[in-house]
């Protein structure tokens, strides 16, 4: 499961093609997407809600 957040905001929850390992695609924005992203992050483990708030608040 992917989880898009944008100001600490949950705004997308996908399970259709998330990246499960090597010989898997990983594409982001491959779909006309014109615009800038700031600080974008993936990580290797899911972060709770709380790790979310605390990242974007600078704890």
């Amino acid at each position: 499961t992917a989880k898009i957040y944008i100001d600490g905001v949950p705004k997308l929850t996908s399970t259709n093609g998330v990246y499960s390992g090597a010989g898997n695609n990983f594409i982001l924005g491959g779909d006309g997407y014109e615009g800038g992203l700031d600080d974008v992050r993936i990580y290797d483990k899911p972060l709770t809600e709380q790790e979310i708030q605390d990242i974007m608040n600078g704890n």
